[in-house]
């Protein structure tokens, strides 16, 4: 009985599959991991359906999702509809718009093209007198490139309830939060934190209007929290890498790029580390209610992190990483240098980097090191020998002038010294 009950929400706003041709299903280029800036919105059902605009979404879904290996296997298997394809068809009767499924849909748009580009490739071997050994396997790849694409001409969809835009907004979250937010079949986290944004901009905004600037509220992140299988911290944290890595990204990747490096999306994680480290976090000046890093903090991560190249395997087999946060779990490593810092109380080597003067900033790698080295130095035998040297060094004049005050604490030292000994005495009995 609790599946069936479990069951009925996903029923409710689902209808029963049919199929739909491929031609008439449009990419959605209001979704935020796919869509153009501005996105056109629902209301201008020809903004949304244009040929144009449809093409240029078909290639950047394709290439943003690595889509090839994908294609290489449907290829070789054939189309076998494990997942489904939802759709939701616009109220203007237009065509239909994925929710679900960006990814194969563009493969599947993609193939005419794929089939155009082996049809040459065969012809250059035919002319060129290749031998049947690369002929024939070429041929074969092309029929099969042909039969997916008949056996494709029409798909099998499952059309989203929703009347308008409204209603669709409310039923994606429990259509796709569970199956793509946590799951094994899940988003990668940019992907999933634009997501998150959305459904938060989207709540936002329908409560203060279009013209408030974004700001985060604990009301709206407990609504979204029903919508999704996360806590109302953890959506916080999500909203506020994603942002902050989305602003950076824009004012950075010019700069980045001119470094000889490549901005990408798992670089979100550099804002994740930060967040959950309290280190980094306070150094930054991230706190809960910032949605992206002040543009000292912003100049202080380039220059850590991306002004020297990063790859490491050109043509110069020495070249090394020189940045100052090699990679992104540098940043963990940060935060436990600064633990270690605390624990000590005699090393300071997390203020090392200060975002008001990157460029003095020592690699953290380096500081790892040199917290290893100094808790190697403070081992009991160092202290146990750092001890001896002292009492050794201790006059007799000094005893006698100062004997009042030494012998308690050389009492002290007397009978913790016991202590350990016996310690070690019983434990070796044992």
């Amino acid at each position: 009985m609790k599946k069936a009950t479990a069951l009925q929400p996903r029923q409710l706003d689902m209808g029963k599959p049919f199929e739909l041709p491929l031609d008439q299903i449009a990419l959605d280029p209001n979704n935020p991991r796919i869509a153009p800036k501005p996105a056109p919105g629902y209301a201008d059902p020809d903004a949304i359906f244009d040929p144009t605009l449809q093409a240029r979404l078909v290639v950047e879904v394709y290439d943003k999702y690595k889509a090839a290996d994908l294609e290489a296997s449907i290829i070789e298997q054939g189309w076998t509809p494990v997942d489904q394809i939802l759709v939701w068809e616009h109220p203007s009767g237009k065509g239909h718009i994925v929710v679900e499924g960006n990814t194969r849909v563009s493969l599947l748009k993609k193939l005419p093209d794929r089939l155009e580009k082996e049809e040459k490739r065969l012809d250059r071997l035919v002319k060129a007198g290749a031998p049947q050994s690369q002929v024939n396997p070429q041929k074969v790849l092309i029929g099969k490139i042909k039969q997916l694409i008949a056996d494709t001409r029409t798909v099998t969809v499952y059309p989203v309830i929703a009347s308008d835009a409204a209603q669709l907004r409310v039923k994606l979250p429990r259509l796709l939060g569970v199956r793509h937010v946590m799951p094994a079949k899940g988003w990668g986290p940019y992907a999933t934190n634009l997501y998150i944004i959305s459904l938060y901009e989207s709540a936002y905004y329908d409560k203060h209007g279009e013209d408030e600037p974004l700001r985060l509220e604990q009301s709206i992140l407990d609504q979204i929290a029903t919508e999704l299988p996360l806590k109302p911290d953890q959506i916080r944290k999500d909203i506020q890498a994603v942002s902050a890595f989305s602003h950076f990204r824009l004012n950075y990747e010019e700069r980045i790029e001119a470094a000889g490096n490549k901005l990408g999306d798992g670089d979100q994680y550099f804002f994740d580390n930060i967040l959950a480290s309290k280190h980094a976090r306070d150094e930054f000046g991230f706190t809960a209610d910032r949605l992206e890093l002040s543009e000292e903090g912003e100049e202080a991560l380039f220059q850590w992190a991306f002004s020297k190249p990063r790859e490491t395997t050109g043509d110069d087999p020495d070249a090394i990483n020189e940045n100052v946060l090699q990679k992104a779990e540098d940043i963990r490593l940060w935060q436990k240098i600064a633990r270690y810092d605390a624990k000590s109380g005699t090393t300071n080597l997390a203020r090392r980097l200060s975002i008001a003067t990157p460029e003095d900033a020592t690699p953290v790698w380096r500081l790892g090191r040199e917290a290893d080295s100094h808790r190697e130095q403070n081992t009991p035998i160092k202290a146990l020998n750092d001890l001896l040297t002292g009492l050794k060094q201790i006059k007799l004049d000094t005893l006698i002038a100062q004997g009042e005050h030494l012998r308690p604490m050389l009492d002290q030292a007397v009978n913790q010294i016991g202590k350990y000994i016996k310690f070690i005495e019983d434990n070796a009995q044992e």
